[in-house]
């Protein structure tokens, strides 16, 4: 009778101890998951940014190359224009058409 409701008692405090311990773990996985879902919210908005600036930065070296781009058609066209007696001009505009292919091929690369 009295051991077996000793034991009874011994093994009831077991069960409520371990419940307690679930219980506590239970809470720790909950906050571990807000935790975690807030991470990922955070990952994903940083990767997003990062996607936006490389976007941008992309579109801007579109721009710079399409500005140099129609800075050489307009050299290439004044040195077309420009007749034989011209020559020391034609030349100017020659090296500087060529370092703006050169500007344009380093973009490209």
């Amino acid at each position: 009778g009295a051991d077996k409701e000793a034991e009874k008692r011994i093994i009831m405090a077991d069960a409520d101890a371990l419940r307690e311990d679930i219980s506590e773990l239970e809470v720790d996985l909950s906050k571990a998951m807000d935790w975690w879902i807030t991470a990922d919210i955070r990952y994903v908005s940083l990767l997003e940014s990062a996607e936006n600036k490389e976007g941008m930065y992309l579109k801007k070296l579109d721009n710079m190359q399409a500005e140099m781009k129609s800075g050489l058609a307009s050299k290439e066209a004044q040195i077309a224009k420009l007749g034989a007696g011209k020559e020391a001009d034609k030349r100017i505009l020659m090296a500087e058409a060529e370092a703006l292919r050169m500007d344009i091929a380093s973009l490209e690369a």
